[in-house]
């Protein structure tokens, strides 16, 4: 849940009544075909990115019908998830707000690729510093030393 005396950026979209309580976490794939047409395509997909996390803080009590669903679904304010992620260790401040770019790297045999290209940011994505976790050497550029930080997207 949202910790105390951190502030998150709120955001608003509708979910089934399954997966619209408080604390729940969840994926965004996407959206249908089916939505492009829809009256209310704005508020259920208009703040969502794919391949990120969002948690549900609380069910605002409006619902709406979905096609798609053939059911009534519900307004929740969500936020997205915090993402760990590896980033120069000259650039790991926290409090600062930078642009995440990619490095590219890819390497299959690397313990920490998945720290490096995290599936949650996108290229150019602006991202907050919460915390500076711990800081650690590249096994791939050596000259190189990367600190694992803990995010919120912006």
């Amino acid at each position: 849940m949202l910790e105390a005396g951190r502030r998150r950026t709120r955001l608003f979209t509708l979910l089934d009544p399954n997966s619209a309580n408080p604390g729940s976490v969840w994926l965004y794939t996407g959206e249908s075909e089916e939505c492009l047409n829809c009256s209310v395509r704005e508020l259920c997909h208009g703040s969502l990115f794919p391949g990120m996390s969002f948690e549900v803080l609380e069910k605002r009590g409006a619902k709406n019908y979905c096609k798609v669903r053939d059911l009534d679904i519900e307004t929740v304010e969500i936020c997205r998830l915090r993402v760990k992620v590896a980033i120069d260790s000259r650039l790991a401040k926290e409090g600062a707000i930078m642009e995440y770019n990619t490095s590219n790297c890819y390497k299959e045999d690397c313990p920490f690729v998945e720290l490096c290209e995290p599936l949650e940011l996108r290229n150019g994505q602006k991202i907050k510093v919460i915390e500076v976790m711990k800081s650690f050497p590249c096994p791939i550029e050596p000259d190189r030393s990367l600190s694992m930080v803990d995010v919120e997207p912006l």
